[in-house]
């Protein structure tokens, strides 16, 4: 029963990394870009 309870509190804590992932690599993602100058102002 425990593993279940686990499992289902799991669900919701992936949704809170993937979405720091997301983040994260939107960030990293512009910031490389500002440094080529790839992006415009």
């Amino acid at each position: 029963a425990g593993i279940v309870l686990l499992l289902g509190i799991d669900t919701f804590l992936d949704m809170g990394r993937s979405a720091t992932n997301v983040i994260g690599n939107a960030i990293a993602t512009a910031a490389v870009s500002k440094w080529e100058k790839a992006l415009e102002d």
